[in-house]
């Protein structure tokens, strides 16, 4: 039998561009958080998901709908890196084909794109499958297990970048249909769903 891909989703950030918790904001019906983890089960692999300022309030979003492994990171404000390396730390990389990591932001990114990624990953020589960007390739990404000791070496702020641009290994590119949107301030949040923070007041949702 294959082994499975494990996926690492990082919601451990302050959103302080946004001013509120940005993950429990509702896009398409849902949280952000729960759209992105909801994605991720579409692999059927193991999640984790790497929470941080707001530790309760994913957590009791996430707690009674999801199975996804809930893992705090007390460091969380040392960066991304500082989250990768904690949840990536829970992976055995004897258990699992790749290491998927991506961010809970990107409502862009669905099922059908991640398992695009995957299915290039088991397919190319190349031992990481990023996505692509104008400034260069980065997560959602796959990584082989083989850098399973660089990414919880991880602690700078620029995340899993360096590792994916900056050391030389063979990474192969896939383009995000549509392109990327990172929901990180209110006029990102009103651009994407055409509504604003004041119009949820009233209408909130957890889920």
């Amino acid at each position: 039998m294959q082994k499975k891909i494990t996926t690492v989703i990082l919601a451990a950030g302050q959103s302080s561009r946004m001013g509120r918790p940005k993950l429990l904001l509702p896009v398409a019906g849902r949280s952000l958080i729960a759209g992105a983890v909801a994605v991720a089960e579409t692999l059927s692999g193991q999640n984790i998901v790497v929470t941080g300022a707001y530790d309760r309030e994913i957590r009791r979003v996430l707690v009674e709908n999801t199975t996804v492994n809930l893992i705090h990171n007390p460091d969380w404000e040392n960066g991304m890196g500082s989250s990768i390396n904690t949840g990536v730390s829970a992976v055995n990389p004897t258990d699992c084909r790749g290491i998927l990591v991506m961010l809970a932001d990107q409502p862009r990114v669905d099922g059908a794109f991640l398992k695009k990624i995957i299915q290039r990953y088991d397919t190319s020589p190349a031992t990481i499958v990023a996505t692509k960007y104008p400034s260069g390739p980065g997560v959602p990404a796959v990584f082989s297990p083989e850098h399973y000791r660089e990414l919880i070496a991880l602690t700078s702020s620029g995340g899993a970048k360096d590792l994916i641009r900056n050391r030389g290994y063979l990474v192969d590119e896939i383009e995000l249909p549509g392109g990327n949107v990172d929901i990180d301030t209110p006029e990102d949040y009103l651009a994407f769903t055409g509504k604003t923070l004041d119009d949820l007041e009233g209408n909130k949702t957890d889920h």
